[in-house]
């Protein structure tokens, strides 16, 4: 469970299944409890599923799923136990390490006290499959290279590096025709 402590006020904010890896159409669902706040100390709390850009340009943030609970409008409700939540997942965006943007999802717990203070909990998730971009230094980029057997007929192709296409070289040292 991920909890903040802020004086004598607890937020604690959890996925079930503890997962931190969901696909699109998948649901997520969790619980968030509050420990600490005096009972006729009115507030807000808010659950949010979030994505978010960082990076270069404009950052981005929509609001997926939603609930607020006004506690002077809800007495009944006692955030010391688990509150539960949950939403389906959308197709898209996915989340992306890219090198010039990342996108991010996280489900988000906010607390609304009095005289304007606000206590606030994310728990980061990833939503998809799409692996982080590389830089053109760590990628190890290879082509497929037709080989001739010894009878002069293409046989299986073969993977060649960068550098060996720009050797001119093959696997096994002899001039290779990547001109395709």
């Amino acid at each position: 469970m991920k909890e903040i402590h802020f004086s004598d006020t607890v937020l604690g904010l959890y996925l079930d299944g503890n997962r931190r890896a969901y696909q699109p159409g998948d649901t997520l669902s969790g619980a968030y409890h509050v420990e600490g706040l005096k009972t006729d100390e009115p507030c807000k709390v808010e659950i949010s599923i979030v994505w978010f850009t960082e990076g270069q340009g404009d950052e981005d943030l929509a609001v997926h799923h939603f609930e607020r609970i006004n506690m002077a409008e809800r007495p009944e409700i006692d955030l010391r136990r688990p509150q539960r939540f949950s939403a389906v997942l959308p197709s898209s965006p996915l989340s992306y390490q890219g090198l010039i943007v990342k996108i991010h999802w996280c489900v988000r717990l906010r607390l609304y006290l009095p005289r304007g203070k606000e206590l606030f909990r994310e728990v980061p998730f990833q939503l998809g499959s799409v692996p982080a971009a590389r830089s053109m230094a760590q990628a190890k980029t290879t082509e497929t290279v037709p080989e001739s057997n010894d009878g002069g007929e293409m046989a299986e192709g073969r993977r060649q590096t960068m550098a060996e296409r720009k050797r001119g070289k093959g696997e096994s040292g002899q001039t290779a025709d990547v001109s395709g």
